[in-house]
């Protein structure tokens, strides 16, 4: 499952900006920076194990996440599906 619209990128730049991580920081070891800069602008799409490990660098949990992006009626079938991945 990829992750490329609803400017989730762009989400996720700003919240990575307001704390002071750089994106070197957060790409290291889990993406390309390049990649992830793409995919903030919508040039490229990113595997949703990719973007929880992105949201866990800046301290993010997915459910805030996507309570941030107004998606609260799917929280919890994105949740029970991470759960899933993660067994």
């Amino acid at each position: 499952m990829v992750y490329q619209s609803y400017n989730f990128g762009s989400k996720f730049k700003e919240m990575r900006r307001s704390k002071g991580i750089s994106i070197e920081k957060v790409a290291k070891d889990i993406t390309s920076k390049s990649h992830l800069s793409n995919w903030k602008n919508g040039k490229a799409t990113l595997d949703i194990t990719v973007f929880v490990k992105l949201l866990s660098r800046i301290n993010i949990q997915p459910a805030e996440f996507f309570k941030i992006m107004r998606f609260m009626n799917y929280t919890h079938i994105l949740m029970t599906l991470l759960k899933c991945m993660l067994i």
